[in-house]
């Protein structure tokens, strides 16, 4: 089971228990996939988390929804 999830930045990241693969746009239209190794999910999942976070905090504190 994947949950996609997207970056401040606005970029598509798909995570899962094990991994976590960033997909991110190039210049020409390409797409770049690169897949962070198994020990950096669990704390990739953390940083998502505390972006995703800020942002609801950051929308609520400011009035928009």
């Amino acid at each position: 089971m994947w949950l996609e999830l997207t970056t401040l930045q606005g970029e598509p990241t798909l995570v899962n228990m094990n991994h976590v693969v960033t997909i991110s746009t190039e210049g020409d239209g390409s797409r770049l996939h690169v897949t962070l190794p198994e020990s950096s999910a669990h704390s990739g999942v953390a940083v998502l988390v505390r972006e995703t976070q800020a942002d609801i905090r950051n929308k609520l504190v400011s009035g928009r929804t």
